[in-house]
């Protein structure tokens, strides 16, 4: 009877190439990858031994499963793919009060086509929205406008949370004259 093997769990960054390596014991005819759970994501190869796939920029836990058929029988076993969380950072957050002009910028670790901030104007992701920006190739996204009519709020303070999954609470902003 032969044995399949799907390898060891992995925590890998979002939007990266992730490699599925399995084995098999015994007497083996044929190898199948399918994904059992978690965002559905195409695999590449999935008829071999390893087979790859894009994992999605988002946090996400996905499963895969790894049948292996022989002579003797069928064999299956599963393996777990996690992301790691989203790294954001703000680098300015700064409300300028002699034109009314924003300036909001920051990093994600997690770029790429589609990943976008949203930026609140107060202490909470329940507070309105200021702005929706995208995360370029670069990691770096930025809200930059003048002349706004919408003044910070009474707390004074940003929040922004990326499509990704990361999320900054109650930064304080900066004014200035």
């Amino acid at each position: 009877i032969p044995i399949a093997n799907a390898g060891a769990n992995q925590i890998v960054q979002q939007g990266t190439t992730v490699r599925l390596t399995g084995s098999a014991t015994g007497n083996v005819t044929s190898f199948q990858w399918t994904q059992t759970a978690g965002v559905p994501v195409q695999l590449t190869t999935a008829s071999t031994v390893s087979a790859s796939f894009i994992f999605p920029t988002q946090q996400a836990t996905l499963t895969f499963e790894l049948t292996v058929q022989g002579p003797g029988g069928t064999s299956s076993d599963s393996v777990q793919i996690s992301s790691i969380p989203e790294n954001l950072t703000i680098t300015r957050a700064e409300f300028r009060t002699g034109d009314a002009e924003w300036r909001i910028s920051g990093t994600s670790d997690v770029s790429g086509a589609g990943v976008t901030i949203s930026i609140f104007n107060g202490g909470t992701l329940a507070d309105p929205l200021l702005a929706k920006v995208p995360v370029d190739a670069l990691g770096e996204w930025e809200y930059r406008v003048e002349s706004s009519t919408t003044l910070p709020g009474v707390t004074r303070a940003i929040s922004i949370q990326s499509s990704s999954g990361g999320t900054l609470i109650n930064v304080p902003i900066n004014l200035r004259g």
